[in-house]
């Protein structure tokens, strides 16, 4: 994906995705994601505490690390919406708490 189509891409997903665990929150997405000579950069895991929507959007930014495994990236991204959901909830911001974790 090219330019600001991942973002596009993953909003989709996410608006389409499964909740997690249990039937409950936080919502989770994971992409490859390949540089222009098609070698691997990495995954990205999107987790949000709740559906995104143009109306509701997520908020929490980005945390690039390096990661045992792609569930302990996931697992770090579901928790990390988790906070960020109860900060945005404690100031009524409007917004869903997101994270997006870069492995």
């Amino acid at each position: 994906l090219v330019g600001s189509e991942w973002r596009r891409e993953l909003t989709k997903a996410m608006q389409a995705a499964p909740p997690g665990a249990a039937g409950r929150s936080p919502f989770r997405l994971s992409m490859q994601v390949k540089g222009s000579d098609e070698a691997a950069l990495g995954t990205l895991h999107l987790a949000a505490a709740a559906p995104l929507s143009s109306s509701r959007p997520g908020n929490g930014g980005m945390r690039l690390w390096s990661y045992v495994s792609g569930t302990a990236a996931e697992t770090e991204a579901s928790k990390l919406a988790l906070g960020m959901e109860i900060k945005h909830a404690s100031f009524n911001t409007g917004f869903s708490g997101a994270k997006l974790v870069c492995a």
